[in-house]
């Protein structure tokens, strides 16, 4: 294995975990009655499995629209992912953005 395949399953790796930590807490907030913090966490959840899967691209970005746009153009709309997959990450970004700001 290459190093520059060996960084990009790190880094995979990295954010994978961080989308399972969220998850976790997501769970947590919800069975508390914690709401806005739980959507917070779902979106995060679903944010940094996207990153995990980009890090195979070599991409990143320091914007939540570059990194859903990415996902979108990379793998919903040549399907490898389901297109459905696309409405719920952009249900999740709007509920996380009414939570968090509104």
């Amino acid at each position: 294995m290459n190093d520059s395949l060996r960084v990009k399953i790190e880094y995979a790796k990295d954010r994978i975990e961080r989308s399972k930590e969220d998850l976790d807490a997501t769970k947590a907030m919800f069975e508390t009655n914690r709401y806005r913090v739980a959507n917070n966490r779902a979106y995060y959840s679903i944010f940094h499995a996207m990153r995990a899967v980009l890090a195979f691209d070599g991409f990143d970005s320091k914007k939540h629209s570059g990194i859903i746009a990415e996902f979108r153009k990379s793998y919903i709309k040549d399907g490898i992912f389901n297109k459905e997959l696309s409405t719920l990450i952009g249900l999740a970004s709007e509920i996380r953005k009414a939570s968090d700001y509104e």
